[in-house]
């Protein structure tokens, strides 16, 4: 659960990333359980056998991306890294606190959790840069 204390918090801690590390865990068990295993992706191009980007993560990057540009959000890098952080944490606890008994937990919400990890990571990537 986000509380007015995160809200409120400029920056990120140890702990904030431990815990959204542990909710992360949780849900890979929660999937795991479901029964829903994700073969091994094929590559399009040729790639050193360690960088492979699966093609369904650069697929559903696109369709969120898409998502959030037709409601008017495609300025995501304007956001600090803290805020894309909480919105993640935000979809994990959706996912997790997703009744079992109305079946799988909605890929949507897996996804947009993906998507603000991205945009924190590469933001935080950047920061690092100056």
């Amino acid at each position: 659960m986000i509380t007015n204390e995160m809200k409120e918090k400029p920056q990120v801690t140890f702990d904030d990333l431990d815990a959204l590390y542990n909710k992360i865990n949780i849900l890979a068990d929660r999937i795991e359980k479901q029964g829903i295993i994700m073969p091994k992706p094929e590559p399009e191009v040729e790639m050193d056998e360690n960088l492979q980007v699966p093609p369904e993560a650069i697929e559903i990057l696109r369709e969120v991306l898409a998502y959030g540009a037709d409601k008017g959000n495609d300025n995501w890098w304007e956001d600090a890294v803290g805020s894309h952080l909480r919105h993640a944490i935000e979809h994990i606890n959706d996912c997790l606190n997703y009744p079992e008994t109305e079946g799988a937990i909605p890929s949507y919400k897996i996804n947009h959790a993906f998507c603000y990890l991205m945009f924190a990571a590469v933001i935080q990537h950047q920061v690092e840069r100056i």
